[in-house]
């Protein structure tokens, strides 16, 4: 996919997910996380970046983040060679990804301009609260949810403090919901108000991560659930496989395959069970009104890989065509991800079993420079 992305027109859509994998024998549990990218060729979001994560701390970010950048080789001497990341407002994504961003770039601290926080996310915050009469009375809803636009959108100083201040003194229980998202490193994300993000991803038509959401809801449909990690990572390569001959056929024959009969994939709802969402603000009824905040999860390790194609000329501007399909991945995300039946799995293949010596080769890599830093 290396050759076919385009970084500088469309932003990287990070998430992680908790049940693409089952847990290793020795007990530690894996996750999956992805990164998607919108193609103008084939019209919609395709993966371009995965890795299994062996915990969700920041130093596993910091790990997935490094390699993605050192795989695409992403120059940031110009600010404009990569748009920028879009993410929910999960701590140990955006340290994992300044971390990665501050050792690759030889410690500059500009990171956060790269990043924009998930709209969806917020808004659905708003909702939660706005929809709490404990905390919003019902007489009230409409006066906060303008105010809550007004602080979100505001450039300026003086009305957004006021806009602020307002917030605090109606409504006294939502301080520490407030406090939260104006945490700097997350007012960042998306108000717009002393926010450090670069001017042309702020105003970018791409604004929620339900792109990645709706790759990671399909991919529950097709994986089978509890497999063996090695299993797992067969179907997931397959999965990742399809949008790659998507591309590859678009430039070998100027379309895309046919979708005759193609089988909606069966969705299964996979829960968590006693998980701590850290990209969530307390909005809760239990969180707004508990004497104590509650804190994350545990942790442990890994990494990824992507394969290069042939050369492809990239556009240079976002085409009315492009901007509908992705304002159509916001509201319907998954009206592109209609996949084709997967190939049977078969024993010994070779392309993953060499796959699986890469994936190996990388973890001992790390941990042989990890020793040799401490």
């Amino acid at each position: 996919m290396h050759t076919f992305t385009n970084m500088k027109l469309f932003p990287v859509i990070t998430d992680v997910t908790f049940k693409a994998v089952r847990k290793l024998k020795d007990g530690r549990k894996c996750y999956l996380c992805s990164s998607v990218l919108y193609f103008s060729e084939i019209r919609k979001h395709a993966l371009v970046f995965q890795g299994i994560l062996g915990g969700t701390s920041e130093m596993y970010f910091h790990q997935y983040f490094l390699a993605f950048f050192s795989a695409y080789q992403i120059d940031f001497s110009n600010e404009n060679n990569f748009l920028g990341m879009i993410m929910d407002f999960s701590s140990a994504q955006r340290n994992g990804f300044l971390l990665a961003y501050r050792q690759y770039t030889f410690g500059r601290d500009d990171g956060l301009k790269y990043l924009k926080g998930c709209y969806m996310h917020w808004m659905q915050s708003v909702q939660r609260v706005s929809s709490n009469g404990n905390a919003v009375p019902r007489d009230e809803r409409q006066n906060f949810l303008k105010l809550a636009n007004t602080i979100r959108t505001t450039t300026d100083k003086q009305e957004f403090i006021t806009t602020r201040n307002k917030i605090i003194q109606r409504f006294p229980i939502l301080r520490k919901w407030l406090t939260w998202w104006l945490n700097p490193s997350i007012s960042s994300m998306i108000f717009n108000y002393n926010s450090s993000m670069k001017t042309t991803l702020k105003s970018h038509i791409s604004r929620t991560s339900n792109a990645i959401e709706a790759y990671h809801h399909v991919l529950y449909g097709i994986i089978l659930e509890d497999a063996p990690l090695a299993t797992s990572l067969r179907q997931i390569l397959q999965t990742t496989q399809s949008d790659q001959r998507d591309l590859i056929q678009f430039y070998n024959y100027g379309g895309l395959r046919p979708s005759y009969d193609r089988k909606p994939p069966k969705i299964r709802t996979r829960r968590l069970n006693n998980y701590v969402n850290d990209a969530r603000a307390p909005d809760s009824t239990k969180t707004l009104f508990a004497n104590k905040d509650k804190t994350l999860k545990k942790t442990e390790k890994n990494k990824a890989c992507i394969e290069e194609l042939p050369a492809v000329t990239k556009a240079d501007f976002v085409s009315c065509t492009d901007m509908i399909c992705i304002l159509q991945s916001d509201v319907d995300p998954l009206c592109n991800y209609e996949e084709t039946d997967l190939e049977p799995l078969k024993t010994g293949d070779p392309v993953i079993e060499k796959e699986m010596e890469r994936f190996e080769g990388s973890k001992s890599t790390y941990l042989q420079v990890k020793r040799h830093d401490l």
